[in-house]
């Protein structure tokens, strides 16, 4: 039987300040701009823009 995933709210808030801690230490060493890592952090980061399509309008006609 394979092991059942679990996942840990406490590991995941480690995870999510070693990554803040290691963003600002990058800042402070001009390895990269705020903009880079505000732009690589983005909730859209993960999307591949090339992939991406706008979807029609629709509208919606409300007679009195």
């Amino acid at each position: 039987m394979p092991p059942v995933a679990s996942y840990s709210v406490a590991e995941r808030r480690r995870e999510k300040e070693r990554s803040r801690q290691s963003d600002l230490l990058r800042i402070a060493q001009g390895l990269v701009a705020p903009a880079d890592v505000r732009d690589h952090n983005g909730f859209f980061s993960a999307l591949d823009p090339s992939r991406a399509r706008l979807g029609g309008r629709r509208r919606i006609r409300l007679d009195a």
